[in-house]
């Protein structure tokens, strides 16, 4: 997945489904913003409570993250994210 300050995502966080997160890049790292699993500091969390480091996002296992996924709010975003219109 092309990560994207801001993008808004679903994942799960050491078993636990985060349903509403952003992601932020901040201090070359990035971040999964949401407010259910408590985690690393970063500077801006676009108004959730939390913060959980997944490094440079590719070894999602290593920081005990799964299925990471875009979350669009419409079929037109998710078409426009996949460069169909």
């Amino acid at each position: 997945m092309n990560y994207k300050k801001g993008m808004a995502v679903t994942c799960y966080i050491k078993d636990i489904y985060i349903g509403d997160a952003k992601l932020q890049y901040f201090d070359s790292e990035w971040y999964i913003c949401q407010n259910f699993v408590m985690g690393n500091f970063c500077g801006n969390t676009f108004g959730y409570e939390y913060s959980w480091v997944i490094g440079d996002g590719n070894h999602l296992a290593a920081y005990e993250v799964s299925d990471l996924k875009p979350k669009f709010a419409s079929q037109y975003e998710k078409l426009k994210f996949m460069g169909l219109v």
